[in-house]
């Protein structure tokens, strides 16, 4: 649980840093740092190549999906 707890913080703390980028860079900027310092998805280099791709794609998403959560950040959708 200590390790989710982790990551999901780091996520934040990364959305965070990254709120005001604007044109599509907040996913960008976030998604680079986080395939840099987040221990878990350091391992998507080591996963077959169908997944690490269909992961990949992914990726973006989710990252996109936590800017709702910044505090101060107006919710829309």
């Amino acid at each position: 649980m200590n390790t989710a707890i982790e990551q999901a913080d780091l996520w934040m703390e990364l959305s965070v840093k990254h709120a005001g980028a604007e044109g599509g860079k907040f996913e960008e900027r976030v998604l680079e740092e986080l395939l840099e310092r987040d221990p878990g998805l350091a391992r998507l280099s080591t996963l077959p190549d169908e997944v690490r791709m269909r992961e990949r794609a992914v990726l973006p998403v989710s990252v996109a999906g936590m800017k709702r959560h910044v505090p101060g950040r107006q919710r829309t959708g």
